[in-house]
């Protein structure tokens, strides 16, 4: 500074000696030292001086240079452009550095679109900028708020401006700024380009990030961009370490944050007020005081004032009141005087802790000291005294503060207000919201949630409704809280519909009702006995992912007990286990559950009851394994399978227990690799899908096999993106086979059902027979698309056979149409309700629901073939089952004309001890068929290795089969199959066939048509355990068959590999008009139709 004005004053003498000089160098170093010197007025001044005393003294470029510069720094931008005009027309020569000192000014005075225009202009005539250039656009671009357009630039440079390219100043200052406006996303996405480009980010780059990584509070992600900075050789400074340190603590994460100022302490980087204060405010936030005046003591060289308040603030959270008047007189020792915000701690704390005339002792310290009390301080004050019941005390107090001119905000009304509603003197307090709208203070949420409180413990409930209406008209739009007062008045004094529709309401004005609000309206509707009401919102909670507290759960409990529905208790006592409730809650659990007739003890295992069956399954199949960790980690895989070794895909899949063998029992060979064990009726939770996952996942990949239902999808959804960001091959497939809900079909879809079983055997035959991960995914898909299922059930299932007493048949004498979506796998109420019925109507029903054309569940027509699969629902007798099948089979023959290739019958997923059934009937096709026979090991899958071919069914109809069995050794038609009975007595068949009836064949034996005088290329032949069952179905061929033309038929257009018992023509004649041609002889149907 000295040296330029020196040199100032000796050009100035310069200037009035004679002559004066003629060089412009020894003026270009005084305006270069003065601009340096940010003198810039001094500098124009001496320009101006230099212009008219020496007018020898011609200024060049650099002059006019230094000059822009100056006025732009002044705020004199079109004086600047005056100068570069100037520059234009005395022809001097200019480069970029004069036209980006100009933008640079231009940008600095906020003119950042005239800056724009000037550059466009200039490239338009052909100048080339250079980096600077664009970074001071960019930079003007940013700190004006305008990041699109800084973006669009600097892609724009990208493009078009081949002689410049972007570098680490253009790419921070861009990430600084979209840090600034919250778009972290963004900016984190231009710091992986600019590394991508080779641009080497600096300490610069990185601080805006860190800081907008914890202010979103995505800490892993700003410990990795620190531990970036650390890999890249760049110094981590104080600032960096200060906002990750601040970040840690206000998520609760001290122990982590302590680790980090040991680190910065430890790289030398120094201790710095704001890193300590930070760190001592994690401490207090977890009340860990003491911890926090260890470190001060230690750390804190010379504490300021905020380093004491955040101590003192930490006492008097936790009520140490003594320590914090300690640290209060501390510092007056250590000559630090206390502010308004240490006071203001002090006198919180003293009247939280109820010693309002303490307080009164503090705040008159507090004006002897010379700090003003401000309205915070008042408003402290009046707090106190309405928690001490002193409301007049606090009414006096306000109207004295009234009178002083003291400037009350809105706390301290609604503090008076709340005060006054808590007292039931409702009077008042609405005179005090007159009051605050006369004094132009619009009263907050908290000031009408106090009133509507007020209104509704006097019982004033309309009138506490028409404010929560005015609320949305005219205030503040009401909150959670404000409703869920309300809804609480409402549900206390048993006005339960108003209730229902107060939630509502809360809904569609777009507002997410909480735990509390469900609480209060599940409990009262509870109360009221409207059971299954309580349990729809108890569900909804669910789904919105709000977890119940013990209330609700003992509120559902106590309810369902009372009303016997002991089923639905199971899975609340499994989910109030999940999350930990307190020991009085299990103890009242139990009690009411002694009370109603319960076991207590059978209550206890029954959370023990998985780990106990998945023992049992091993103990029982030594094929089969537990995983590490089990208990805690309940997965089932196979005994020969590691994840180092397997080399097919494997298949997982799983569900809550109480659907046994499902899933666990059929883990083996050629079927699943793992099942993953929940609690009853609840999913896995996602670390044990995940720990299955690793456990048997090889390099070919594993494929989830998923129930659709909500909890499965959502787990093990989030269990395969973990996998996946691990580095594992993970595909999901999704069942939803139910066939029971028409369309649509409710929020969540079709769930799935039985017919899960099939795709894992189709999935797990795929596998062992060494498919890729995409087309094992493919079969299953394509089996859990081709698959439909339908349950009935008399009786819902018992929650612990052993423990709760059992329920029977509905007392109404009906039974319901029940399906695992609806509720038959858990207990919960079906589709639909019927009179009981012979078990072959039901079938007929259920077959009817699932081949539904018209709500086309599964793509399976006439003249199909299928897979049948009769499951049990866990308290149906194996005799019951099996007699199901007999009446089913016929049912798909006859009344849909489908070919049933593979039965299986048994049960393979229950519903503990459901007394029902349900019926999954499976499109049959070549590849199906092939992985359904495949071999497995699995224990529970019910056929050998060889499959389980049925023994074809043959319907007969009519006279044509009656002729053939009586005239065996006569010439057939050429279209008619040839039937000889071996071994048997022709009359036998006599008594048994009559003429116009239909027949049903079973057990016989299906071969090649070598010579027969027939020429069918099947014949039949009759054995001696050939059985004939009449059929009561007299319209068959109308019924069953699906006519073929007889152009078809005469060119031969039928398949002669699919056995057929009988064409059915339908002939039209001009002169006779239609008929039906039943196996009668092709030259008659052709002499028919031409004659």
């Amino acid at each position: 500074m000295k040296r330029a004005f020196r040199r100032l004053s000796s050009f100035t003498r310069l200037l009035h000696s004679r002559p004066p000089p003629r060089a412009p160098l020894a003026l270009n170093r005084i305006l270069a030292s003065l601009a340096k010197a940010k003198r810039f007025p001094a500098a124009i001044f001496l320009c101006a001086q230099t212009e008219s005393r020496a007018r020898s003294v011609a200024p060049c470029h650099v002059t006019l240079t230094i000059l822009i510069n100056c006025f732009c720094h002044v705020g004199k931008v079109a004086l600047a452009f005056s100068v570069f005009g100037k520059l234009l027309k005395r022809g001097l020569p200019y480069d970029v550095v004069t036209v980006n000192t100009l933008i640079n000014g231009i940008c600095l005075n906020g003119a950042v679109s005239t800056a724009l225009k000037f550059h466009d202009e200039m490239l338009a005539d052909g100048f080339e900028f250079n980096e600077i250039t664009y970074g001071t656009l960019i930079n003007g671009l940013c700190d004006a708020g305008k990041t699109k357009v800084a973006v669009r630039l600097l892609r724009m440079i990208q493009h078009c401006v081949f002689n410049v390219k972007p570098n680490v100043v253009m790419y921070s200052r861009i990430i600084e700024a979209l840090c600034k406006e919250g778009l972290v996303n963004e900016a984190c996405e231009w710091y992986y380009e600019m590394v991508g480009n080779n641009v080497e980010p600096t300490v610069f780059t990185f601080r805006p990030l860190v800081r907008a990584l914890c202010v979103a509070g995505w800490l892993n992600e700003a410990v990795w961009m620190v531990e970036e900075m650390i890999s890249k050789g760049i110094y981590v400074d104080l600032y960096v370490f200060s906002v990750l340190i601040d970040g840690l603590c206000k998520k609760g994460m001290v122990g982590e944050a302590r680790e980090v100022f040991d680190e910065m302490i430890k790289r030398g980087c120094g201790v710095s007020v704001v890193a300590c204060s930070s760190l001592m405010v994690g401490y207090c936030l977890k009340n860990e005081v003491d911890e926090a005046r260890r470190l001060f003591d230690a750390v804190v060289g010379r504490p300021d004032v905020w380093s004491y308040n955040v101590l003192i603030n930490g006492y008097c959270k936790v009520r140490r009141l003594d320590d914090a008047m300690k640290l209060f007189y501390e510092m007056w020792g250590k000559n630090v005087v206390p502010n308004l915000v240490t006071y203001n701690l002090l006198v919180d704390c003293v009247c939280k802790c109820g010693r309002v005339a303490i307080a009164w002792k503090v705040v008159k310290a507090m004006c002897e000291s010379g700090v003003a009390p401000d309205v915070v301080t008042y408003s402290i004050l009046l707090d106190g005294l309405c928690k001490e019941q002193h409301l007049d005390l606090a009414v006096v107090l306000f109207n004295q503060l009234i009178k002083r001119g003291v400037a009350l905000d809105v706390w301290s009304y609604s503090i008076l207000i709340d005060g006054c509603c808590k007292n039931q003197r409702i009077g008042e307090a609405m005179n005090f919201l007159k009051e605050m709208h006369l004094r132009n203070l619009v009263p907050h949420i908290v000031t009408y949630t106090s009133l509507i409180d007020g209104l509704c413990k006097s019982g004033r409930l309309s009138s506490a409704w028409r404010l929560l209406n005015e609320m949305h008209n005219n205030g503040p739009p009401p909150d959670v809280v404000a409703y869920s007062t309300l809804l609480h008045a409402l549900c206390k004094s048993e006005h339960f519909d108003q209730a229902i529709l107060l939630f509502n309401q809360m809904i569609r004005r777009g507002l997410a009702p909480d735990v509390w609000s469900y609480t209060i309206l599940i409990n009262g509707l509870c109360k009221s006995e409207r059971i299954d009401e309580a349990v729809n919102l108890f569900k909804d909670m669910h789904l919105k992912n709000l977890v119940p507290d013990t209330i609700t759960y003992i509120s559902l409990v106590d309810a369902l007990c009372r009303s016997g529905r002991f089923s639905y208790v199971w899975q609340l006592v499994n989910e109030m286990h999940g999350n930990a409730p307190p020991l009085d809650v299990i103890n009242y659990i139990d009690a009411l559950c002694r009370n109603q007739h319960l076991d207590s003890k059978c209550l206890a295992s029954a959370y023990y009851v998985v780990t106990e069956f998945i023992e049992g399954l091993v103990e029982t199949y030594p094929g089969l394994q537990y995983l590490d960790g089990f208990p805690q980690v309940k997965v089932v895989l196979r005994a020969d399978v590691s994840a180092a070794t397997y080399d097919e895909v494997a298949i997982i899949s799983g569900g809550g227990i109480g659907h046994e063998p499902a899933h666990a029992g059929f883990v083996g060979e050629g079927m699943l690799t793992a099942a993953i064990c929940g609690d009853i009726f609840s999913s896995p939770p996602v670390d044990t899908i995940l720990a299955g996952i690793r456990a048997v996942t090889g390099p070919k990949g594993c494929l989830l096999v998923v129930k659709n239902y909500t909890g499965d999808r959502l787990n093990f959804g989030l269990a395969a993106k973990i996998a996946k960001s691990e580095g594992y091959k993970v595909k999901t497939v999704i069942i939803g086979d139910d066939c029971a809900l028409p369309p649509p079909r409710g929020i969540a879809g079709r769930r799935g059902l039985a017919g899960t079983i099939l795709v894992h055997k189709v999935a797990g035959a795929a596998a062992a027979g060494g498919l890729s991960l995409d087309d094992v995914a493919a079969e299953a898909k394509h089996a859990s698309e081709i698959v439909g299922t339908m349950g009935v059930a008399l009786t819902i299932q018992n929650s612990w056979s052993s423990c709760i007493r059992s329920f029977g048949a509905r007392k109404d004498g009906t039974w319901s149409w029940n399906s695992h979506s609806s509720g038959d796998s858990h207990g919960e109420p079906g589709a639909a309700v019927a009179d009981i019925q012979p078990v072959n109507v039901v079938a007929s029903h259920v077959q009817q629901q699932i081949l539904s054309t018209e709500t086309n569940y599964v793509p399976i027509t006439r003249g199909e073939r299928v897979v049948l699969m009769v499951n049990g629902l866990g308290g149906t007798p194996t005799m019951e089952l099996m007699i199901t099948a007999e009446k089913t089979v016929p049912i798909l023959q006859l009344e849909h004309g489908l070919a049933v290739d593979r039965v299986y019958t048994g049960s393979f997923m229950t519903s503990l001890d459901m007394a029902g059934f349900s019926i999954s009937i499976m499109k049959a096709d070549p590849v199906i068929l092939q992985r359904l026979d495949a071999p497995t090991k699995a224990p529970y899958w019910p056929v050998a290795a060889n499959g389980c071919c049925i023994n074809p069914k043959l319907l007969i109809s009519s006279h044509f089969h009656l002729c053939w069995l009586k005239k065996l050794t006569s010439l057939g038609k050429a279209n008619k199959i040839f039937a000889p009975i071996k071994n048997v007595d022709p009359g036998k068949w006599n008594d048994v066939v009559k003429v116009g009836k239909t027949y049903m064949i079973q057990n016989f034996e299906v071969e090649k048509n070598l010579d027969s005088p027939t020429k069918h290329t099947f014949k039949l032949n009759f054995v001696n355990f050939t059985k004939v069952k009449k059929q009561d179905f007299p319209m068959i061929p109308e019924m069953v068959y699906d006519f073929i033309l007889l152009d078809d038929v005469l060119t031969g257009n039928v398949n002669p590999d699919y056995l057929m018992e009988a064409y059915g023509v339908s002939i039209q004649n001009s002169m006779y008009g239609s008929r039906l041609f039943i196996n009668e002889d092709l030259k008659d149907i052709e002499d028919y139709k031409n004659g």
